[in-house]
């Protein structure tokens, strides 16, 4: 059961970053708008998950506030909101391959972010793991707009890659208020996301003046 799990995430997240390329190319230029109905599609769909679970247990929106403060919801929708906002505006100008590799630099971003802000400790081999990627999508964003890579350009691989750091620093910041808080390691995962979720699109469009 564990290889199934493991092996149906890994075809979905393929799945998701071609699904994410082609859409920065259909909506070029309104790749913003298109990730920001996307993410209220899922805001809409997982709030009926949420409202039938407060429908079938009184008290159980009240259990899921109180496990976590206004100011954490808040920063994990600004850190989400951030990152959307660059990945969107910096697909259109990257390469799906180029993306893909640049998605790779979350696992060393988050190893190193994670060193200094939760003193985590890691073993050799995996330090060096995470440089390795590290190189490769520093190739790949110097290489960009060489000749056989026309789709994509420096301006966007660059942006597209500093949408890693607030994503790499989301995923920080929700393992320290977990690591934290019992009440937060017994939250409701649709209820959580859902907040988040729905405060990314509301940040979204109160970013869309800076696009």
């Amino acid at each position: 059961a564990p290889a199934a799990v493991v092996g149906l995430y890994i075809i979905s997240s393929a799945g998701n970053a071609l699904m994410f390329k082609r859409m920065t190319d259909v909506y070029e230029g309104s790749e913003f708008f298109a990730s920001q109905w996307n993410v209220l599609l899922y805001v809409v769909m997982s709030s009926s998950v949420v409202a039938s679970k407060a429908w079938r247990e009184p008290g159980f929106l009240k259990k899921q506030r109180a496990c976590f403060s206004n100011t954490e919801i808040l920063i994990m929708g600004v850190l989400d909101a951030v990152s959307s906002v660059l990945s969107c505006v910096g697909g259109s100008g990257t390469a799906g391959g180029v993306q893909n590799v640049i998605n790779q630099t979350l696992i060393p971003v988050t190893l190193l972010m994670s060193r200094f802000w939760l003193g985590a400790r890691y073993s050799p081999r995996q330090c060096v793991g995470a440089a390795t990627i590290l190189a490769g999508a520093l190739w790949a964003v110097r290489s960009a707009g060489a000749s056989g890579d026309a789709s994509t350009t420096f301006t966007g691989a660059t942006i597209f890659s500093l949408g890693i750091l607030p994503s790499a620093y989301s995923n920080v910041y929700k393992e320290k208020v977990f690591s934290a808080s019992a009440d937060a390691r017994s939250s409701d995962v649709y209820y959580l996301t859902t907040a988040v979720s729905g405060l990314q699109v509301l940040l979204g469009v109160l970013m869309v003046p800076l696009l």
